[in-house]
């Protein structure tokens, strides 16, 4: 049975563009986690909207912490009625289908965090998100566009960071797409997700790029970070030579 939650009264500035500007401005400020706590009185599904809007935000910071503060709410939405999650999910996947007309920016990396907050979730929707890298899939969908399927890597590294088991059994396959990839940032977000898988298989892949000293802006740990490849491909061997 459904939990039925009473409808809670719309304080002033606490919904349509009064509700966007308070979350936009909590995810700019410092203690951005303590400012989104205070709006624990608004219904998870009234913070959709504005987190949808933060992840097409120009400020990169803005985007990463709406990407975090996405999955966990979407999570609490789960918690509460799982349909309505489903729903959300079905929204990232329409928002990022050609026929939508947009572009779906931040959306992967929002699908991957919100897998990695809420089992269920990431089990009945993991394989769409996997697929967004894959050529080989008869879904047919492959991000072609390179920094929107960069955002989908990401989305992949993250569940496997939470839920390595979902992601192992498409290993060869993301081996493959890796080996066509020719995009510096990709090509590191490869390492860290076959890090995380920590599996033999990945070793020659993860040793080509020992030497690349290429270096770009990770978002882990709810932070962002300037990493090199050759220290993730490292870090990613030291996994995979693991007992």
């Amino acid at each position: 049975m459904t939990e039925q939650n009473p409808e809670v009264p719309d304080a002033p500035g606490r919904s349509g563009r009064g509700l966007r500007a308070l979350v936009r401005g909590a995810l700019e400020a410092d203690d951005w986690e303590a400012r989104l706590g205070s709006l624990g009185d608004v219904p998870p599904e009234k913070l959709i909207g504005p987190f949808f809007a933060a992840l097409n935000d120009a400020a990169p910071i803005v985007k990463w912490r709406a990407v975090t503060a996405f999955g966990l709410n979407t999570a609490r939405i789960a918690g509460r009625n799982l349909e309505k999650a489903r729903v959300v999910i079905r929204r990232c996947i329409w928002n990022l289908n050609d026929e939508s007309g947009g572009i779906g920016w931040g959306i992967p990396e929002a699908m991957g965090e919100s897998f990695a907050r809420h089992g269920r979730l990431a089990f009945e929707f993991h394989a769409i998100l996997i697929s967004y890298v894959l050529e080989d899939g008869e879904a047919g969908n492959h991000l072609e566009f390179a920094p929107l399927r960069k955002g989908a890597w990401w989305g992949i590294a993250r569940l496997a960071e939470a839920r390595p088991g979902l992601v192992s059994p498409a290993l060869l396959r993301l081996l493959a797409a890796a080996g066509r990839e020719v995009e510096p940032d990709i090509i590191a977000l490869a390492c860290l997700l076959f890090g995380r898988l920590g599996e033999s298989a990945a070793v020659p892949f993860i040793r080509g790029q020992l030497e690349s000293a290429h270096h770009f802006e990770l978002y882990r740990e709810s932070k962002p970070e300037t990493v090199e490849t050759a220290t993730l491909a490292r870090e990613a061997l030291e996994r995979c030579d693991r007992p």
